[in-house]
């Protein structure tokens, strides 16, 4: 049975940030490791449109958390001009391995 999208976008997310799945799903709260988990959150929703329960599901996350990582990345997209060329890099680069 071929992998789900949902996991290998949040698979490259974490291999592009240079952590493992396992550590984006983890609870430690380094700054650069949650920032990669909420990049994760707003890529699978922009990409699938996957509900935040069922993304919170695979980082081990409530969906309300999910919901707060995906607004802050959101927010930082539209106010950071640098930041929005990365994710826009990003997501091309998924949606390229994906499809």
């Amino acid at each position: 049975m071929p992998e789900l999208p949902l996991n290998r976008i949040v698979r490259m997310i974490a291999e592009n940030y240079g952590f493992s799945i396992e550590e984006l799903a983890s609870h430690a709260h380094d700054e650069e490791l949650a920032e990669a988990r909420r990049i994760a959150m707003y890529v699978c929703r922009e990409l699938t449109g996957e509900s935040y329960g069922v993304i919170g599901d695979l980082l081990e996350r409530d969906h309300t958390t999910v919901m707060s990582g995906t607004k802050r990345v959101s927010d930082k997209y539209q106010k950071d001009e640098t930041f929005r060329g990365q994710i826009d890099t990003l997501i091309e680069k998924i949606r390229k391995a994906v499809e």
